[in-house]
């Protein structure tokens, strides 16, 4: 019974482990900075939607795999007790239609195990659930363009979506 046990504990604790851990791509190969929120490709850099604003979103990364269909973005966030989450989350671009789905994704805090990171969560999961995807320019972007509030306010009368734009800067 007390082998039972431990393992049944064993198993739960690497469990939660996966859990509170980033997803991860297997065969990264290139790499993107987040260098800001555009209306369209070739556009100036604008401001941030209110619901990144609201929740300090600062996106770190988007990496691809070699075929380029297959992404990571990492980020992070405040919950709405001020506590930092992880965000990292794996979408399937298909760059012959120009869009880009979500498959899964992964929120918690490093700094407090306990911390609810799930509202976030699913604010970022439904902005970026189904989208366009723009790639474009030299040095090459990846734009993901996300339903916003406020579009309009800052890419005009008939905007729905900002860009969360990303610069390649390195092939590993």
């Amino acid at each position: 019974m007390m082998k039972k046990s431990l393992i049944a504990l064993l198993s739960l604790l690497s469990v939660s482990a996966i859990a509170n851990s980033d997803l991860v791509l297997e065969g990264e190969r290139w790499v993107a900075k987040h260098k800001g929120y555009v209306c369209a490709a070739f556009t100036d850099y604008t401001n941030a939607p209110a619901t990144h604003n609201n929740m300090n979103v600062k996106f770190e990364k988007l990496s691809t795999d070699y075929t380029l269909d297959n992404i990571l973005i990492k980020a992070t966030f405040e919950n709405v007790d001020g506590v930092e989450c992880s965000y990292s989350s794996i979408l399937f671009a298909d760059n012959a239609a120009s869009t880009i789905e979500l498959v899964d994704s992964r929120a918690f805090s490093k700094v407090d195990a306990s911390a609810d990171c799930s509202e976030g969560k699913a604010i970022l999961d439904d902005q970026l659930a189904d989208n366009d995807y723009l790639y474009w320019g030299h040095p090459h972007h990846a734009t993901i363009m996300v339903p916003a509030s406020g579009a309009a306010d800052v890419c005009g009368a008939e905007a729905t979506h900002i860009g969360i734009d990303f610069m390649v800067y390195k092939k590993l």
